[in-house]
C-alpha cells in the first residue's frame, strides 16, 4: 500500500487542481505571447515595406533616333517615395568609332516627369505620311506643370593618343580576334546627387532623358540608376533589420 502510495503520488500532484490550473494559465500565456508575437512581427514587415523603400532602381535606356535632332529615350519610374534623398547617375556604353571619337564634348539632359504628363504614341514614319517634326514629339508634348525636376550634365569620351591607341590595339589583338575585348568606352555620369522630391510637386512618374550629341552618336548600351541615401531611422532598419524589430 506504502508503495502503491509512492508511485501515485506524482501522479496525482500532476493532475490536482492547481496543477491543472497551472497548465491553463501556461497555454494561455504561451498562446497569447505566440499570438502576439506573430502580430507584432506582421505589423513590423507591414511598417519596414510601407517605410522603407526601394533602396535601388535600374532602368534600360532605348534610344531613339530619327525623331528630334538628338536621341533620347522616355524611362517610366517607379517605388519612389517623397522626403527621401535620392542621386541618379547614367551609364554610357560607347564605341570608340571615328563619329564618337570626333564628337567632342555633348551634354546630357534629364527632365523628371510628374504622373500628370500623358506619353504619347509616336507615329511610325511611312511613304504616305509626312516627316516627323524637327524636335521630338515627346519633348513638344512636355508642359510647364509636368516638370518636376530638370539637370544638364556634361560627357566626353576619354582622350587617348594615337600612339597609345595603336599599341593597345597590336598589343591586345589576339583578345580582339577572339572577340575577347572591344574598343569602347563607358562613360559614368553622375546627374543628380541628393535630389529630395516634396509632397507637393509629388515624385516622378516618367524621366525624359536626352542625349545632345546629334543623330551621329553611336551608343552600345545605356541604363540609368536611381539610389536611395537613407538616413536616421531608415538607414537603421535597412543596415539592421533584424536588431530594429525589438
Amino acid at each position: 500500500m506504502v508503495v502503491k502510495d509512492l508511485v501515485l503520488t506524482p501522479f496525482r500532484v500532476a493532475t490536482s487542481k492547481p496543477a491543472q490550473k497551472t497548465y491553463i494559465n501556461l497555454i494561455l500565456f504561451l498562446s497569447t505571447s505566440l499570438t502576439l508575437l506573430g502580430l507584432s512581427t506582421l505589423a513590423y514587415v507591414l511598417f519596414y515595406y510601407l517605410y522603407v523603400p526601394q533602396i535601388g532602381i535600374e532602368r534600360p535606356i532605348h534610344l531613339q533616333y530619327g525623331d528630334g535632332p538628338h536621341p533620347h529615350a522616355l524611362i517610366p519610374l517607379t517605388s519612389l517615395v517623397p522626403s527621401q534623398p535620392y542621386t541618379i547617375h547614367l551609364t554610357l556604353t560607347l564605341p570608340r568609332s571615328p563619329p564618337n571619337l570626333t564628337l567632342g564634348p555633348f551634354m546630357l539632359a534629364l527632365t523628371l516627369l510628374s504622373s500628370s504628363y500623358k506619353p504619347i504614341v509616336v507615329p511610325t514614319p511611312t511613304i504616305h505620311v509626312h516627316p516627323l517634326p524637327t524636335l521630338s514629339l515627346y519633348l513638344t508634348s512636355i508642359q510647364e506643370p509636368d516638370i518636376i525636376h530638370t539637370v544638364r550634365r556634361p560627357a566626353l569620351i576619354p582622350y587617348t593618343s594615337r600612339l597609345v591607341s595603336l599599341s593597345t590595339r597590336i598589343l591586345g589583338l589576339p583578345l580582339y580576334i577572339l572577340g575577347l575585348r572591344t574598343e569602347t568606352s563607358t562613360l559614368e555620369v553622375e546627374l543628380a546627387e541628393n535630389l529630395v522630391f516634396n509632397r507637393k510637386d509629388g515624385v516622378p512618374a516618367y524621366a525624359m532623358l536626352e542625349v545632345q550629341a546629334g543623330q551621329t552618336l553611336q551608343v552600345y548600351d545605356a541604363t540609368m540608376y536611381v539610389r536611395a541615401r537613407f538616413g536616421g531611422l531608415r538607414w537603421w532598419m535597412w543596415n539592421h533589420r533584424i536588431l530594429s524589430a525589438f
